[in-house]
Formats: C-alpha cells, structure tokens, sequence
C-alpha cells in the first residue's frame, strides 16, 4: 500500500518506528509481516492519530473516563476514546476494530500533557476530569478510579471553579468516599469542603452507594501510594497478580523431587545448547540446534561457516550470559535477589560481542532504554522510557518481599512484569526467560525451556496480562512447562 508523504506526521513517525514502512521518493509503503493484520496495525496506530486529531481540532483534550487511563499509563486505548473540543466539529467513528474516537464540542480550559509511546496527548486537568466521569465508568472501572484517586492531588480554588462550572454533588460526594476509602484523607477533606460550600443539601454516603454498590478493593486500599498514579497502578497491578498466581500454584500438583544445587547448575549446563536455540529461535534468530551447539562449543568436531551474523553474534552473547549467571548462582548458593543489577549485568553479556562487532552501539549497553519502543508482533504498547528506572524499582521491591524458596512464584512474576515494563531496546524477552530462571533455581526448580514449538501459548499467555490484567494463564503455562519437564527427567 502507498501512502503520500502528506498524511500526519504523528502517524509517519510511528509507522516507521513499527517497521511498518519503508520511505520511497513522493511517499512511502506500508508493509507488514504475513502474522500482522490490518486491524493490528491500525489499534498500533491509535495514540498518534488521537494526537494528530488534538493538533487538528486545537484546542482539544482527551476527556473523561480516556483521561483517566492516560493519567493511570494505561498505553491500550480501550474501547473508546473521548474528546472535547472547542469548534463545531462533531464525528464518531472506528479508527481501528473495536477502538471508537468520539469528537465533541465543549469549552477547553487548561490540559495537561500525558505521553504514551510516541504519542503526547492534551488531557483534561484532574479535577475537570472528576466532574465529568460517566456514572458508569465509576461503577464498571471502580479499580482504575481507586487507584488514581489514592494519590491524587488537587487544589482548592480550581476544583472550586471545575465544581461551578460542573455542578455534580452526588458524583463528587461520591468521589471524597472512594478517596476516603483508598485512604487519601486530604483529597476527601477538600472535596468535603468544596460540596459542603456550594452545596446546601446534605448528601449521605448511603446516596453515593460507595460501600453498598462501589466497594474498593482491600488491595488497592492497603497499598501505599508513590504519589504517581501509573506507578500506583503497577503496584497494585504486581500485588494482584502475586495473588492470582499464588492460586495457580496452591492447585498445582507440584510434587517436585528434592534436587542439590549442584544437581540444578549441572543439569542447566547440559541444557546450554538447547536452551540457548530455543529462546534465540523464539525471538526470530535462525540458526539450527546444530549451528548454536557448533557455536557455543558443544560440537567441536565440525566446521562450518555461519553466514548469519546477527544470528552468530546473539547466540554467543547468550552463551556468555548464560555462563556467567550459572556462576552467579553458584557463588551465591542459590540465594539470589532479583535486582537492577544482575539483569544488566545479564544484558550486557548478551549483546557485547555485537557491541564488539559494530553491530549494536555501545551507548545502547548503558542502562535502560531512553527512547520508546514497538514490539513486532503485538499491540503491546510498553511504558514510557522516563519512567522506566522508578517502575523496576517498584518491581524488585516487590519481588524482594518473597523468599527465595518461592521460586516459580518469583520466576512467574519476574517474567510477567519484566517483558510489561520492556526495559532494553532489545533482548527483553531472553533476558525475562533468563531471570524467571534464575528464580527457579534459587527455589530448587530446574532449569526450564520454553521451546519455539511453544511460541503461541507463551505469546498468547503473555497478551491475556498484559491486555486483559489476567495472569493466571501464564502462571498455569509455566506450571504445566515445569511438570512436563520434570516427568522427562
């Protein structure tokens, strides 16, 4: 398909950023792989053109329950996307399957800037958006509202001003409760506040329904906040995931024989080769089990030429890798934490030989990601990069709070939230796998392979979390991988 070179930059920039096109003179060509589909790309595409119709129609913001998850970092756009703007200009319509823009008229005030992928979005401020959230979104998304309520802060004159503007007391009475239940006493103070000034009914809790019809989760409700909502969000996201998971294991048939740590190592290092082709394999790599063995030192008895270089350099980064975190854990005995600097110690044995080679740039190597990136293959739209170093925070605080001896629990949730954060502009996936294992053999499980023939299930489990907040099928994923395993050996 050509495209002219005069369609929005936004969408430009993100389909090259996708490797969805290729530049050529008056235009470009959008391509795609045969396992993409337009509908894919299109969703793919969501936040920019949402962007380009705010630059249209300016002055315009994302509004209402949309606003919310931008605030929250929600990067799926759900099913549609609200926005005001202040001409005359009225449209609805699908710009992707199941992903509906609707465009209404209405005042524009002050906005705020929320930035998803390579999208920057105007939305409406905080407390424009409390007064104008859908009774229905505070019923059916009351977790998403908890969460962004629970650090929220707001002041007085302009919710002052959103309230006259909006007058809506059943609505904000019923938003001080939740804030009170989520235990942000301050917001529910000056919302009781603002209510009790400009409004001279009395308006009980039990005509807000909050505590009969909106009950906020324990969770969420215990949870300390970071004082960022899209951090809030990944907490609690993690906590709940920690539970679902632990449900997973507690109906498992997990009667695993009690192996020796030298037992485990030993057993991983005879798994080298094929470990090593599978996880290369499943991110794209195409060499055979012959050619990786042939590399990694395995099979020392022939010689070939590998033409491959891309491929060659990643199987003997992953070699490197390898080695090393199995000296890692046996050094430490086993007992090893999960933290920011085991896994770039990892990542940056997978890509120095191509480091090396002039293949990748050594800056790349330097910490995390600084720029957005694009999954080939899915929707999945990773977190902002400039939020990337308080999100893994989070994650290995979170995980340090399970003993070592959890290991499938530990391997399950670092895999889960590792490849949700994409940390590196590469190698998220290896580097995930190479983690969850290091979990497991800290808690005496073995070694375990997802093999290429398991792409699907893993992908697909993988997309249920990261798209649908449900991770009982990854869980039940690695559980059934682990058993299958254990009754080979």
């Amino acid at each position: 398909m050509f495209l002219p070179e005069e369609i929005p930059g936004d969408v430009l920039q993100t389909l090259r950023r996708l490797e969805l096109a290729i530049s050529v003179p008056g235009g470009l060509i959008v391509v795609r792989s045969p396992r993409d589909e337009p509908g894919d790309v299109l969703r793919a595409l969501a936040w920019p053109i949402v962007q380009t119709l705010t630059r249209l129609y300016a002055p315009a913001v994302v509004e209402r329950d949309s606003a919310v998850r931008l605030y929250l970092g929600r990067t799926d756009p759900g099913p549609e996307i609200r926005i005001r703007q202040t001409g005359g200009t009225r449209w609805r319509a699908e710009i992707a399957p199941g992903v509906m823009v609707r465009i209404e008229r209405g005042e524009v005030g002050d906005s705020q800037i929320v930035e998803v992928g390579d999208a920057a979005i105007p939305v409406d401020q905080p407390e424009t958006v409390l007064l104008m959230l859908p009774l229905s979104f505070l019923r059916d998304q009351l977790s998403d509202v908890a969460v962004w309520l629970k650090s929220l802060v707001l002041a007085r004159p302009a919710l002052t001003r959103a309230y006259r503007q909006q007058p809506r007391p059943v609505v904000l009475k019923r938003i001080e409760h939740l804030a009170r239940d989520v235990g942000n006493v301050r917001l529910a103070d000056l919302i009781g506040q603002v209510v009790a000034g400009e409004q001279t009914v009395r308006i009980g809790r039990d005509r807000t329904g909050v505590g009969r019809e909106l009950i906020v989760s324990p969770l969420i409700a215990r949870t300390e906040t970071t004082r960022q909502p899209w951090l809030d969000r990944l907490r609690v996201a993690i906590r709940r995931s920690r539970e679902e998971v632990a449900g997973v294991l507690r109906s498992a048939d997990l009667s695993l024989p009690t192996r020796s740590l030298e037992d485990l190592l030993r057993h991983a290092r005879e798994a080298k080769a094929y470990d090593a082709y599978h996880s290369s394999s499943i991110e794209g790599y195409r060499l055979s089990l012959d050619e990786v063995a042939l590399l990694l030192g395995a099979n020392d008895t022939e010689e070939r030429a590998i033409e491959d270089v891309r491929s060659k350099l990643a199987i003997i980064g992953y070699g490197i890798a390898f080695d090393s975190l199995l000296d890692h854990l046996r050094r430490a005995r086993g007992a090893v934490q999960l933290d920011g600097a085991l896994t770039q110690e990892l990542y940056m044995d997978l890509f120095t030989p191509s480091v090396e080679a002039g293949v990748v740039k050594a800056e790349d190597l330097r910490g995390w990601r600084t720029h957005p990136v694009f999954i080939r293959g899915t929707l999945f739209v990773p977190p902002n990069h400039e939020k990337i170093q308080r999100m893994m925070d989070v994650l290995f605080q979170e995980l340090s709070e399970i003993d070592v001896s959890e290991g499938l629990l530990r391997g399950i949730l670092v895999h889960l939230w590792f490849v949700w954060i994409h940390p590196f502009p590469d190698g998220n996936g290896r580097v995930a796998r190479f983690l969850m294992n290091t979990a497991l053999l800290s808690g005496a499980v073995p070694w375990l392979t997802i093999r290429v023939e398991q792409r699907r299930p893993y992908f697909d489990a993988l997309r249920r979390a990261q798209f649908q907040d449900e991770y009982g099928t990854f869980a039940q994923f690695i559980v059934s991988s682990v058993l299958a395993r254990g009754r080979q050996d």
